[in-house]
């Protein structure tokens, strides 16, 4: 079985690189994604830089 997991966040640079660490290690995880609601703080970055898909979803 193959997993996709889909965090939305927005600012959210504290917890997002763990969150994806995390994730990552769940069995049968195929994609991680990150749907960002206009975060300021390098939430992106962060999320990209961890292996996630980054998605800009205007709120």
């Amino acid at each position: 079985m193959e997993i996709s997991i889909v965090f939305p966040a927005k600012d959210e640079v504290k917890f997002i690189k763990k969150s994806i660490s995390i994730a990552k290690k769940v069995p049968g995880v195929k994609e991680i994604i990150v749907v960002d609601g206009m975060s300021s703080d390098g939430t992106p970055e962060i999320a990209s830089k961890s292996g996630a898909n980054y998605v800009l979803s205007p709120v």
